[in-house]
């Protein structure tokens, strides 16, 4: 079942809520729940009453502090790290659905957010001489903080910004890991924002938008820089798509489907999948477009830099010698 990550203190309970609502149910039915469509339903019932049960916050458990402490240490991380996890936060549940397990998949969660982290790191020390000469830093499409809860333990949280489409979401990383924030929209023009970044990190946006919307975030983040300041973004390779060995001629793809289709028990997630799905772009699209809305402007990529699988670019008016 999709809440098989409650932690154990919990898991009793849940497991009798669980039992109880499938028994109910199932009675309720006038026809015996055959099909799949029938079951289907039942389930997504069970689920929509579960997750209103849950708290705003999932309960970390013994074993999952345990397996964070060790995280740390294997990164030469001093201190701890905020674990505030949302109910809500799509990237923990997604990881779930691949691992399976609550500690593996918790685990990589943590990786994919120190990743991210690490990224912003090198480019403020290579850029900028280190976070104390940085400031304000914008994580764009931050979600619940996967990648937040890293970065506030290097650069103070007052010059720490998130946005996100889901207002929820930047409430919640305000709330809990003090940064400032505001929400996005899906339209870059409704968005009215006075604040200005040193750099921008937008993990994983790119990989979800239409052409469209693409041009259009690319001009309105650009336009939130300082001066001296890079937009670095993420994009699904245009090699990743099709099959092995037969390698597409095209340089945009965008297909109206994304993960929080899996998830429609939680109520924040994004049902808009024209504006919102899977997009696969080639460098020549990229650097293209980029000549095309910047003209003389610095563009670098690093393959596969961010969760193993999306390239990075990173543009600027400054030539920066970046090195990943």
């Amino acid at each position: 079942m999709a809440f098989k990550y409650i932690p154990l203190k919990y898991r009793n309970w849940f497991n009798d809520k669980l039992r109880t609502m499938t028994q109910q149910a199932v009675a309720a039915q006038t026809l015996p729940a055959k099909s799949n469509e029938e079951l289907e339903k039942m389930l997504l019932y069970v689920r929509n009453r579960m997750y209103m049960e849950m708290p705003e916050l999932i309960s970390i458990s013994e074993e999952m502090q345990e397996l964070a402490n060790t995280f740390l240490q294997r990164n030469q991380l001093e201190g701890q790290v905020n674990l505030s996890l949302s109910k809500n936060d799509l990237m923990f549940h997604y990881s779930l659905l691949h691992v399976g397990n609550i500690l593996p998949a918790f685990e990589s969660y943590l990786a994919v957010g120190h990743q991210g982290f690490t990224i912003i790191e090198a480019v403020v020390q290579q850029s900028f001489g280190g976070f104390k000469h940085t400031g304000n830093v914008l994580d764009f499409a931050s979600g619940y903080g996967r990648i937040t809860r890293f970065l506030i333990r290097e650069h103070q949280p007052e010059k720490v910004w998130v946005s996100d489409i889901k207002e929820k979401a930047v409430n919640f990383q305000k709330k809990y890991f003090g940064v400032n924030g505001f929400p996005s929209a899906y339209q870059p023009e409704v968005m009215d924002v006075s604040e200005r970044f040193d750099l921008i990190f937008v993990g994983s946006l790119f990989s979800h938008l239409p052409q469209s919307t693409f041009s259009a975030w690319l001009l309105k983040l650009k336009s939130l820089l300082t001066e001296r300041g890079i937009l670095a973004f993420s994009v699904h390779d245009i090699s990743l798509f099709g099959e092995p060995g037969r390698p597409t001629e095209e340089h945009f793809i965008f297909h109206p489907s994304s993960e929080d289709v899996t998830f429609r028990e939680v109520e924040d997630h994004i049902d808009k999948s024209n504006e919102y799905g899977v997009t696969y772009c080639s460098e020549f699209f990229v650097n293209n477009l980029c000549r095309q809305l910047f003209g003389d402007i610095f563009i670098r990529r690093s393959p596969r830099l961010f969760g193993g699988l999306q390239d990075v670019y990173f543009i600027s008016k400054t030539s920066y010698k970046l090195a990943f």
